[in-house]
């Protein structure tokens, strides 16, 4: 692991950026095309596209899973690996609750300024499969 720079002069903030650009260049136009046509397909057919998409990449339907599906997964897992990810949650919970934020507001000559933290009830995220995993 490298340890952080701070880039003060100019060539070098230029040099860092273009091998930043350089990254995202290996993207073929077929493939943004075709992510750009999944996206199009899930905001107009929401969770049915969504299924269709698991369906067809990861051989499945299922949106979400329950406890009980949970736990029957969990009961055939490796006991190393679950220890491992139960050490890996509460790493990344201890991380996270430093980065909560709180509610505020000012009042300045009858005006409210301010922001509002609220916890997203529920969230869909969609991982693909294939060869890596990020259980976290």
């Amino acid at each position: 692991m490298s340890a952080m720079r701070i880039l003060t002069k100019k060539r070098e903030i230029d040099a860092f950026l273009g091998i930043l650009r350089k990254r995202g260049a290996g993207v073929s136009p077929e493939v943004l095309k075709k992510t750009g046509e999944i996206l199009a397909s899930v905001r107009r057919g929401g969770d049915q596209a969504v299924k269709r998409y698991t369906r067809r990449f990861d051989g499945h339907t299922r949106l979400r899973l329950t406890p009980a599906i949970i736990q029957r997964y969990a009961e055939k897992a490796d006991k190393g690996v679950v220890s491992a990810l139960k050490l890996a949650a509460r790493r990344i919970k201890r991380f996270h609750q430093r980065q909560k934020e709180a509610s505020w507001s000012v009042s300045e000559e009858g005006i409210r300024l301010g922001q509002v933290i609220r916890p997203i009830r529920r969230v869909g995220v969609y991982v693909p499969g294939g060869a890596a995993a990020y259980p976290s």
